[in-house]
Parts: structure tokens; sequence; C-alpha cells
């Protein structure tokens, strides 16, 4: 049984997964399918961003980039997820013009992301 957690990252909050790590009452294997969720079905979720922005598809990229908030913000990646959120609102808005930077930016956090991540399984010892 797991008590404490911690992440060693700036692009992750650590708070997030604590409190499932409570909420399962230090069951780590519930924590370990997060994780392992987010590891295996993130990169379609960033394949649809990036091609609903390569179609230039303002409802696509709205809709793909509500998805990735959703599951970073789950996972405590809260500047993944804030990028995100700037993506979907400004989508929303049918403005697309900065999609391609945000797309980057979307890129290089989820990067971090999953370098948290597999650091994070390492430390449960999975």
């Amino acid at each position: 049984m797991i008590t404490l957690f911690y992440g060693n990252s700036i692009d992750m909050n650590a708070e997030g997964l604590q409190s499932i790590l409570q909420l399962a009452e230090g069951d780590a294997s519930v924590l370990m399918e997060i994780i392992f969720d987010s590891l295996q079905y993130t990169p379609q979720l960033m394949d649809n961003l990036t091609q609903a922005v390569e179609q230039e598809d303002a409802k696509k990229i709205k809709l793909s980039a509500h998805s990735l908030k959703s599951s970073s913000a789950q996972i405590g990646a809260l500047i993944m997820a804030d990028l995100c959120h700037h993506l979907e609102m400004k989508s929303g808005d049918g403005d697309i013009s900065a999609a391609n930077q945000y797309l980057q930016q979307i890129n290089l956090e989820y990067d971090n992301v999953q370098k948290e991540l597999n650091e994070w399984k390492n430390q449960l010892g999975v």
C-alpha cells in the first residue's frame, strides 16, 4: 500500500494522482491503471488533434482539444490541459490561426508528460 506519492516535474501536478491514490485507499493498482491508460490512449488523442489541425477543421480541433484537455487534467498534466483549453476555446470561436503553434506547444508538453508518467510508473515499481 502506498500512502504518499511525489512527482518530480513542474509539468505535472502530483496532487491529482495523490488524491486518486487516497480515494483508492493506497491501492497503487488503481493509479497504475490510470497511468497505463494515459500512456496507451493519449497517442491516439494526439494523432486526432494533429490530423484536425492539418485539415484546418475547427470543429474537429475543438473536439480533439477538449478530449485531450480532459484526459490531461485527469492525470495532473495541468499545463497541457491549459494549452488544450485555450486551443479548444479559440477553435470553438472559429479561430484556428494559432492552431499550429498550440499543437507544437502541446507536443512539447506531451513529451514532458510521458517522461513524468514513466518515472511515476517506475516509482510505483511496475
